[in-house]
């Protein structure tokens, strides 16, 4: 696909070096796994606060 530069940037694919080619990064590797962890736990808590009625 022909997308701008800035819409690549987007995906988080784009944030992490391109191994073996660029060298490993432990800060970034850091920071897009707690921000994944964080997004889940957001995510859990949201799906143990719902409010539905099981209808039978």
């Amino acid at each position: 696909l022909d997308l701008p530069e800035w819409l690549k940037k987007t995906a988080p694919q784009s944030w992490l070096p391109k191994m073996p080619v660029e060298d490993f990064d432990l800060k970034v590797f850091l920071a897009v796994t707690v921000l994944s962890a964080a997004l889940l736990l957001i995510g859990w808590l949201g799906y143990l606060r719902r409010d539905m009625v099981e209808v039978s």
